[in-house]
């Protein structure tokens, strides 16, 4: 299957004179394929939105390949596929008409869509097709969730968003990711840039980590993750105590934790055969929870290594 979206050793600088130039993006490789939900996660100035807009047609790589839905982009040939859909940085659109006026007047450019399927979208992002309210008048989150109407609209094959909950409340961030992977089964492919790691973890099939320009990692949900332990939290102080005895004995490293009866366990024994064990030993478990890196675990450790 071709990929929706191929970079290969893309670099971008900025020229700020005859002599000086800052690299912004470096070696970039990745693939985004078909139904599938890519997240870039990084700090603010690592690159991501550069990347955005390299892929979408808006900047020109310094060196490296892109293509996007086929079509390869060079100076040549700067013309993009029709089929995407894009969320930049804050939308804007003309304040003086309603958001149904605004995307009624976007999708005339192309007109292959009507008002139904504007309707449509308008309720599926979450606002009023019949609400009279300028667009010069909305709240940071309306505009986002505009912003989104006006991507999706036409049913896009390849969706860009950065920053995509900035603006939203919980209620409208939770249905915002239910709505991503709506639209991934249906079979866009959505590449998302954002800084934060629990909403990224969340909606991701695939989640690359970028600082100072540079991919550092690429993780994708279901790879096996590492396991360190377990922490444990049991009935009583005797309980705690043949704890420790079990991991004496298995050579595990045992340390107290900061709540009653609850300790820490660094080993590589599965947590099922831990719990036989501990059981058959007389042990009251009231809980016990796997020590595995977590997307943000993985994010510091990635930043350290590049530091």
């Amino acid at each position: 299957m071709e990929h929706v979206v191929e970079l290969r050793n893309v670099c971008k600088e900025y020229r700020h004179s005859r002599k000086e130039s800052v690299e912004v993006l470096h070696n970039i490789n990745l693939t985004l394929n078909q139904g599938e939900v890519f997240g870039l996660i990084g700090p603010n100035g690592a690159g991501k939105t550069t990347l955005i807009r390299i892929i979408c047609g808006l900047v020109r790589p310094t060196k490296g390949s892109v293509k996007v839905l086929g079509s390869e982009l060079t100076e040549m040939n700067a013309q993009l596929p029709a089929e995407i859909g894009v969320v930049v940085e804050n939308p804007s659109f003309i304040p003086d008409l309603t958001g149904r006026e605004n995307l009624r007047l976007l999708a005339s450019i192309r007109g292959i869509i009507g008002d139904s399927e504007i309707d449509a979208t308008l309720r599926l992002v979450g606002l009023d097709p019949d609400n009279k309210i300028p667009a010069g008048k909305y709240s940071l989150g309306m505009r986002q969730r505009l912003g989104l109407a006006q991507a999706i609209m036409e049913k896009p094959k390849l969706l860009l968003l950065d920053e995509p909950t900035n603006g939203l409340d919980p209620k409208g961030i939770i249905e915002l990711r239910d709505l991503i992977r709506q639209i991934a089964e249906q079979g866009t492919a959505v590449f998302l840039a954002s800084h934060l790691l629990y909403e990224v973890e969340q909606v991701c099939d695939r989640i690359a980590i970028i600082k100072n320009g540079k991919i550092l990692k690429d993780v994708r949900k279901g790879d096996p993750v590492p396991y360190h332990g377990f922490h444990i939290q049991v009935s009583s102080a005797n309980d705690l105590l043949i704890v420790e005895q079990w991991a004496n004995k298995h050579g595990a490293s045992f340390a107290k934790g900061n709540g009653v009866f609850e300790g820490k366990v660094e080993t590589t024994i599965p947590v099922p055969a831990v719990v036989r064990e501990l059981v058959e030993d007389g042990v009251n478990i009231e809980s016990i929870i796997p020590d595995k890196d977590t997307l943000e675990s993985t994010f510091l450790q990635a930043i350290r290594e590049e530091l």
